[in-house]
């Protein structure tokens, strides 16, 4: 999302939305986990959490590619990376990192190139589907992966009908 469309994220920045976040990331765990183990994520593996909002995902990621890998985290709420950060830092182990920008802008990163390239619950949100691949496809490294995790909204409605749902 630019800068001008993340104020529009329709589901808000606040407190109540973060914790609905947090919970979701806790239903999402087993299809996450699985995801990651078919995706042939391993040990040592420097990978990039596009969305990473609570980090909940960045944590599964480590638990993973342990303390020989990395992994970075890339969202466009730089509060909530931050706190991200601190918390999973915390609980170790340190391979950990936060970069505050817009994936659909050319925010730079460090390691511009990455083992795996994850983003879940995130295409849904992006006006061009497949320009958000394309651009998510800029950081996998040769013989890399990218796993997209996102929702199937062919079938969703809303009375009454809201833009959002509609465009997704």
């Amino acid at each position: 999302m630019s800068s001008k469309s993340q104020n529009e994220y329709v589901l808000g920045r606040t407190s109540p939305e973060y914790q609905r976040l947090a919970a979701q990331a806790q239903v999402l765990i087993p299809a996450t986990q699985s995801a990651l183990a078919r995706a042939g994520v391993s040990p040592g593996m420097q990978a990039l959490d596009v969305g990473c909002g609570t980090g909940a995902v960045m944590r599964l990621i480590a638990d993973v590619v342990g303390a020989t890998g990395r992994v970075t985290g890339l969202d466009s709420n730089a509060a909530l990376g931050t706190e991200a950060l601190m918390q999973l830092r915390s609980a170790g182990p340190d391979v950990f990192e936060f970069v505050a920008g817009d994936f659909a802008e050319a925010t730079p990163i460090d390691s511009q190139e990455f083992d795996l390239v994850l983003a879940r619950l995130l295409v849904v949100h992006t006006p061009d589907p497949c320009e958000a691949l394309r651009r998510l496809w800029r950081w996998v490294k040769p013989g890399g992966v990218l796993l997209v995790m996102d929702q199937d909204m062919t079938a969703a409605r809303t009375l009454p009908a809201h833009p959002v749902v509609t465009r997704a």
